[in-house]
């Protein structure tokens, strides 16, 4: 199951205006989160750390994160899939002194039959895997 996960899976089957909510999973142990490109109104926009798998598990220890500080959430415009977006916040790499653990429980699920992609549900939620390279991802 580990090699398995190594790669680029996002939660959509395909691509939009721009990456859904996605994960980077590295054959090192690390990984790396983006918040979907398309959450205008979303204040954390990455994270990063460790993975290790326990059984049906995949725990993610979170060392270092991307935040949008400050600003002010109005209408959204343009492409965001979001009702409201930031203006005027900035960005700012946030490392963390305690890692933050998340247990995501891994459901395997059968390949997409429209699109052959691999699934995989973490805590329910559907991720299709876009690469086996992680660092496919832009």
């Amino acid at each position: 199951m580990e090699t398995k996960l190594v790669g680029v899976w996002q939660a959509s089957p395909s691509m939009g205006a721009g990456w859904n909510d996605a994960y980077q999973i590295f054959p090192d142990g690390r990984f790396r989160f983006h918040t979907s490109q398309m959450n205008c109104a979303a204040r954390e926009r990455r994270r990063e750390g460790s993975w290790r798998l326990e059984g049906r598990e995949l725990i993610l220890q979170t060392v270092e994160r991307e935040v949008i500080v400050g600003g002010r959430e109005i209408p959204a415009t343009g492409a965001c899939a979001s009702e409201t977006e930031i203006e005027d916040g900035e960005a700012r790499v946030e490392s963390l002194f305690v890692p933050i653990e998340s247990r995501l429980q891994i459901e395997p699920q059968p390949p997409d039959k429209e699109t052959g992609r691999q699934r995989v549900k973490l805590n329910g939620q559907m991720f299709w895997k876009y690469d086996d390279n992680p660092a496919a991802y832009p």
